[in-house]
């Protein structure tokens, strides 16, 4: 079965993709910045959130990765952020 990543999965268009792509089968693991995901009731069972992400912090990519069960690679990354790169990552 494939996986999918969609970072900013909660709400709008990040909500829509992730439903499609459950919809697909996929396992879908979408982020959100809240300490705890949407209801499971507003998404299939395939779509598992990761709670807490912060893409300002700079241990953001181990944060996601201690987050993601197993060893398996995913398949796609879909990235639905508004996000200004900060300054001293820049350097």
């Amino acid at each position: 079965m494939s996986s999918v990543l969609i970072i900013g999965a909660n709400r709008g268009l990040g909500a829509e993709l992730a439903k499609g792509y459950a919809a697909q089968g996929k396992t879908v693991y979408g982020t959100t910045r809240s300490a705890e995901g949407p209801g499971s009731s507003e998404f299939p069972e395939n779509v598992k959130f990761l709670p807490g992400v912060d893409l300002m912090k700079p241990d953001v990519g181990d944060t996601i990765a201690g987050l993601l069960p197993g060893a398996s690679p995913l398949d796609t990354v879909v990235s639905m952020t508004d996000l200004e790169i900060p300054s001293h990552l820049l350097k």
